[in-house]
């Protein structure tokens, strides 16, 4: 019989705020472009957050962290009851920032939804290793080869086998 441990684990889902926005552009591309910035000055009473959709996403994880590791990295200027509220406390400092893969699923058509924080104009060692690991895990996937990262991923893989049997 194996022994349970305490793990300490922040899951997240996805929601969108939506907003209209009218311009006034001499093509596609600059209507894009330029509602993209105007955006960007929007007042949060123009934004509508979406309900979250359960049929298109799964929540993930974000960080697991054992209990027994939180013991080992403490100390008394750092003592485990801090780093467990710490970790508990969903508004804390962040470190994973979240590139988007915009898919539409009725032409077949897909982009990548830049942010500001990746692919500045002189990309270094960060970009380059987290753009090999994104496409390494979307290769395996689309290979069959489930890595095992994420247990949603597991669940969906298995669906979509049981599918095509």
């Amino acid at each position: 019989m194996s022994s349970k441990e305490k793990f300490y684990v922040r899951v997240c889902r996805l929601r969108f705020e939506v907003a209209a926005i009218e311009v006034s552009a001499s093509d596609h591309d600059e209507a894009k472009l330029t509602a993209a910035w105007m955006a960007t000055e929007l007042p949060e009473g123009a934004w509508t957050l979406l309900p979250f959709d359960q049929a298109s996403y799964f929540p993930h994880i974000e960080e697991c962290i054992s209990d027994h590791d939180m013991g080992a990295n403490a100390d008394a200027e750092d003592p485990k009851d801090a780093q467990i509220e710490e970790m508990m406390t969903l508004q804390r400092e962040r470190y994973e920032q979240y590139l988007l893969l915009l898919g539409d699923v009725g032409s077949g058509e897909g982009r990548v939804v830049f942010q500001p924080w990746c692919c500045s104009h002189d990309p270094g060692l960060l970009e380059i290793d987290l753009s090999g690991d994104w496409t390494h895990e979307l290769d395996a996937v689309f290979n069959n080869r489930v890595s095992g990262n994420e247990p949603w991923l597991d669940l969906k893989h298995a669906s979509i086998a049981d599918n095509d049997e």
